[in-house]
């Protein structure tokens, strides 16, 4: 899907805005773009959800403290890496990132087949219906999550954000085509290392696989630098998300309706302000979340923000003048009230969790 964003990137850079939610807005009216923002902020805050459990996960399995302490860690870091370093401070170390990430999955992938003797002795151990069939789990459910990562990748503020920050057009396109040829081996090598681990280690969480490979069979200082790439990678990310989410709030909001002579200091500190606020939201679901699946809240997280951004963000890039604001509203409200709707109705691993904590709040 990062390939396809090189479509968007000349009716957006052109376009003079740097939010979807501007876009909308300006192609549809304030209250369009009010409904925009409001409803996709709740698929960033999940994003964020699902960064800190991965982070929790990674914390603990490697000092072994408690997932509350390691959860107020994890928010403290991300703070102090968007609050203080804004775009700079969610961008600047990429490049490292990038090399540590493809060395760590690469020395895994060797790893595996040297332990292993091959693919071949994994193949035959995993059953097959379960570890090597696209839809294991259903094909509506599987489909669904597809159809999140696309319309999430598609919606996202951070790739928004990553685009705009090209020096001109060739540069953003050539950037994500080179995001989406880079990604597949990673995925890849991180499959083979999840599969070691199950056969290895049945009982463990599947959140801690990764960090259980690299501490035992990686040596210490590439092991050391692998752990510390990966939480910089979910730091970043989370970092990533909050930053979209509080541009969004001061941009499309505070700037539009609040205070519209605001200037840049105070749109800065609102941002922030709601960059800390998400942070703090988040990890209050995480610690009444903390056994659910990392995955999920992710594709809850891209299905609500795609659902609600997608067709009035296609309408305003390329059909403009076309299409009634009303229709753009009720797309966004309609599109997030149908993938709540099914969440709740087509047993999704997420619902149940979600109704647990309500009944044991109303009746504990």
């Amino acid at each position: 899907m990062s390939v396809v964003w090189a479509f968007f990137v000349k009716p957006f850079r052109n376009s003079g805005f740097i939010t979807i939610q501007q876009v909308i807005s300006h192609e549809y009216g304030n209250f369009a773009g009010v409904v925009a923002s409001v409803l996709s902020s709740f698929g960033i805050v999940l994003n964020i959800v699902a960064q800190i459990l991965s982070a929790n996960a990674l914390l603990t399995a490697v000092f072994g403290i408690r997932p509350f302490l390691s959860a107020a860690i994890t928010v403290a870091i991300m703070i102090c890496y968007v609050v203080f370093g804004g775009v700079l401070g969610t961008g600047i170390l990429g490049n490292v990132k990038l090399v540590l990430t493809y060395i760590a999955v690469g020395f895994g992938t060797y790893k595996i087949m040297t332990l292993s003797g091959g693919f071949t002795p994994i193949y035959n151990a995993l059953p097959k219906e379960q570890y090597f069939n696209m839809f294991a789990r259903g094909f509506g459910i599987d489909i669904g999550s597809l159809v999140s990562v696309i319309l999430g990748v598609l919606c996202g503020q951070t790739y928004v954000q990553t685009i705009l920050s090209g020096r001109n057009d060739i540069d953003a396109k050539k950037a994500t085509v080179a995001a989406a040829l880079l990604l597949p081996p990673v995925g890849l090598g991180a499959v083979f290392i999840g599969m070691y681990m199950k056969i290895n280690y049945p009982l463990i969480e599947s959140s801690q696989a990764f960090p259980i490979f690299v501490l035992e069979n990686m040596p210490p200082l590439l092991g050391g630098a692998v752990l510390a790439t990966l939480l910089l990678a979910l730091v970043g990310t989370g970092s990533g998300m909050a930053l979209g989410f509080g541009t969004i709030v001061s941009k499309d909001i505070y700037k539009k309706f609040i205070r519209k002579d605001a200037d840049g200091k105070k749109e800065l500190l609102v941002s922030r302000i709601f960059i800390v606020l998400s942070f703090l939201i988040s990890a209050a679901i995480v610690s009444i979340n903390k056994q659910t699946a990392i995955l999920t809240w992710g594709f809850l997280a891209t299905g609500l923000r795609g659902t609600v951004l997608l067709f009035p963000m296609l309408g305003a890039l390329f059909f403009k003048d076309k299409i009634d604001h009303r229709f753009a509203v009720a797309s966004s409200i309609g599109g997030i009230t149908a993938h709540l709707t099914c969440e709740c109705f087509l047993n999704s691993a997420l619902i149940p969790c979600l109704q647990e904590w309500v009944l044991d709040s109303l009746f504990l």
